[in-house]
């Protein structure tokens, strides 16, 4: 169940991230920041409950990581255009 609610929060989060590229507010801003923070907690989560599958969650988590960085990094430098 963790495990699902884990993926639901990251794909919700890497989406609205990636709308917010296109479409930036500050608001969008500080719901990014909330929901990659519900899933960093959602994997500290998994990987308490599965202490297997740290190496695996790691990479994946720094990928998202970086990923939702480059969206919030294009994000910003748009709304300072506009």
């Amino acid at each position: 169940m963790i495990l699902l609610a884990h993926i639901l929060i990251g794909t919700i989060s890497l989406l609205y991230s990636i709308y917010s590229v296109f479409k930036p507010s500050s608001k969008s801003f500080s719901r990014i920041y909330t929901l990659t923070t519900g899933t960093l907690i959602s994997g500290i989560a998994t990987v308490a409950t599965e202490p297997s599958s740290f190496g695996r969650f790691c990479v994946s988590g720094l990928m998202f990581i970086g990923i939702i960085a480059v969206c919030l990094f294009f994000g910003k430098r748009s709304l300072s255009y506009s």
